[in-house]
């Protein structure tokens, strides 16, 4: 076959595949109609429980044989199965939160599932540089409602992130605190005379404008002079402001996480730009003695989580709220992990291995009705048997994302056309299909 036939072939086979196998890509309409977002909260906090923890242990309690005493498995409001003997003050409060029994995540290890979780994409290595956190998202919708008052930043996060800003602005990054709630290092370990900090200033100043490197690093030291200078801040976030921050050494991971429920309530509180804040709670990875009690263990972190819990919706319901009400009424809180647990009777080393086909969530504040539990399992927790929803489907973790997004009033379907790839970028995943709200936590 000669060059320029075969060339032309080839050119024809190209563009028919494209006529065909790409219908969908030349349907795509110029304009797309926003999705009704629900705008009921202000805030977010999602709870981040990190290692993935036994759903048949906790949100969605099974027993047998198998089933130890000190999870005192009890039956609340006539069905409600649930842990009281770890949990107790969560199960003396089923009201005030809810439950969504139905999400089923695809990724079973840990790095590729908390990325899923916390970007609504599945992770690509030529993809991930450009990729948000969505609370990054979040912060770039969110950015218009910032005043000359928010010396903080939208997004703090306990701990780094495997997703960080991607292709949004330096400004869109977590700032990350510690386990117990602190930045450390606010105050300058050197004395700050006039004259140097004038001169720092004027620094930033010649390049906080640029697009580049540079101008990120400029606007990433203002931000930290803002931080440093702002002293309301020093003592939200490092103790009592003069630099003598408690060691995390010896603290119960109880305390720990009481810190970080603390901490996030009196951030929101003080109104001064933060709106979305992502809690750590880790170490739920027991591949092995799930039930041999002591730090670390299923009971340590159920109860760590129980208190926390209960701490952070008390202190939300006492605090007022910036538009009225209570600042529980304007946050949306969150927990969940990666994924659950393999079901029925232990593993060879009395363990529980990843499994992702059932996630469960527990959701309250921020326009969730309490009291509800959405979507059901198996008699055993291996299966999702009742979606819960009016969708003909799973749930999955990009619902779960849109759910949030939807909260906050930011349209989950937006499309952003400046990334560095040229690949159009949504806030939530759609290859596998469109993502819904979950709209019977609120209605």
């Amino acid at each position: 076959m000669q060059r320029r036939s075969f060339l032309a072939g080839m050119t024809g086979l190209s563009l028919s595949a494209l006529a065909h196998a790409g219908a969908s890509w030349r349907a795509l309409p110029k304009r797309r109609k926003a999705v009704e977002t629900r705008n009921s909260a202000r805030n977010l906090i999602m709870v981040l429980l990190d290692g993935g923890p036994s759903h048949v242990d906790t949100f969605d309690l099974k027993t047998g044989v198998w089933t130890p005493d000190f999870l005192g498995p009890a039956t609340l409001g006539g069905s409600l199965q649930w842990p009281l003997g770890t949990m107790p003050k969560l199960g003396a409060m089923t009201d005030q939160f809810s439950l969504v029994r139905s999400i089923s995540a695809i990724e079973a290890v840990h790095d590729r599932a908390v990325y899923h979780l916390i970007t609504g994409h599945r992770q690509s290595t030529a993809l991930m540089p450009e990729i948000p956190h969505f609370a990054s998202v979040v912060s770039h919708e969110l950015a218009p409602q910032r005043t000359t008052q928010d010396s903080m930043p939208t997004f703090i996060s306990v701990g780094a992130n495997q997703a960080e800003n991607g292709f949004l602005d330096i400004n869109h990054r977590a700032l990350e605190i510690t386990d117990d709630g602190q930045v450390r290092d606010l105050n300058h370990l050197l004395p700050e005379e006039p004259d140097r900090l004038d001169l720092v200033d004027r620094f930033i100043a010649l390049s906080e404008n640029r697009a580049d490197a540079s101008g990120r690093h400029a606007r990433l030291q203002k931000q930290a002079r803002n931080l440093m200078n702002d002293t309301t801040l020093l003592t939200l976030l490092s103790g009592s402001g003069d630099g003598d921050e408690d060691d995390e050494d010896g603290q119960t991971t109880a305390q720990m996480f009481e810190k970080q429920c603390t901490t996030a309530t009196r951030l929101l509180a003080a109104n001064r730009g933060t709106r979305v804040i992502q809690m750590r709670l880790g170490n739920w990875d027991h591949h092995d003695s799930i039930y041999v009690q002591g730090l670390g263990q299923l009971d340590d972190l159920s109860g760590a989580l129980d208190h926390g819990l209960a701490l952070l919706h008390r202190d939300l319901a006492a605090a007022p709220g910036v538009n009225g009400g209570s600042l529980l009424d304007e946050t949306l809180v969150v927990a969940v992990g990666e994924f659950g647990r393999t079901v029925g009777a232990l593993n060879s080393i009395a363990g529980r291995d990843h499994y992702p086909y059932v996630t469960p969530a527990l959701l309250f504040g921020g326009g969730v009705q309490g009291g509800r539990v959405i979507g059901a399992t198996s008699a055993d927790g291996g299966g999702i048997v009742d979606a819960g929803w009016s969708h003909n489907r799973q749930m999955g973790i990009g619902d779960l994302i849109a759910t949030l997004y939807s909260a906050l009033g930011i349209d989950w379907s937006k499309r952003f056309l400046e990334t560095p790839s040229g690949r159009v970028f949504q806030p939530v995943d759609t290859n596998t299909g469109p993502a819904h709200e979950i709209s019977e936590l609120f209605v």
